[in-house]
């Protein structure tokens, strides 16, 4: 499956040094909407960005369907992803952590998890034993959510959220 980032899942990801819960470099595509958006920063989260779009194929460089946020209510960056996984068709696992975005990839019908997810699958697949010292770092490093949604997630995998 193809994976396609937006900013804020790649930044809280970078911040961590947890790229690989991305998967395979050779399965992730970023766009250059949200290429330009990790440029823009030009701090660590860059240069572990950086490192990461070396290992992958060239940058998507999607013109953005008219049919994707026409209210225009979306970043240019999930723009860019919902835009990249209409072209491409089923396959693409957008990553989205703004709850505008989601909804959008909902009402498109487009496949997508966000940090909270990519976090919790190693957990759920068994190759780590806890989930919620990394999802506390995620919490640090910028993700946002709520502990009622932490409490939530952590209990369909067995454990608690501290909060």
């Amino acid at each position: 499956m193809i994976v396609c980032p937006n900013t804020s899942p790649l930044t809280v990801l970078a911040r961590l040094e947890q790229l690989n819960l991305f998967g395979d470099p050779g399965d992730v595509r970023l766009t250059r909407a949200v290429q330009d958006e990790i440029r823009d920063k030009q701090d660590e989260v860059a240069a572990r960005v950086a490192k990461l779009t070396a290992a992958m194929p060239p940058i998507v460089d999607h013109a953005p369907s008219d049919r994707v946020d026409p209210l225009r209510v979306l970043g240019r960056g999930e723009r860019s992803v919902l835009s990249y996984a209409l072209a491409t068709g089923a396959g693409v696992l957008c990553v989205l952590d703004d709850a505008a975005a989601r909804a959008e990839a909902r009402r498109l019908e487009v496949s997508f998890t966000g940090t909270l997810g990519l976090v919790l699958r190693p957990k759920a697949a068994g190759r780590v034993s806890q989930a919620a010292p990394p999802l506390r770092r995620a919490v640090e490093a910028g993700l946002y959510l709520d502990d009622s949604t932490l409490r939530r997630a952590l209990g369909a995998v067995g454990e608690v959220w501290p909060g």
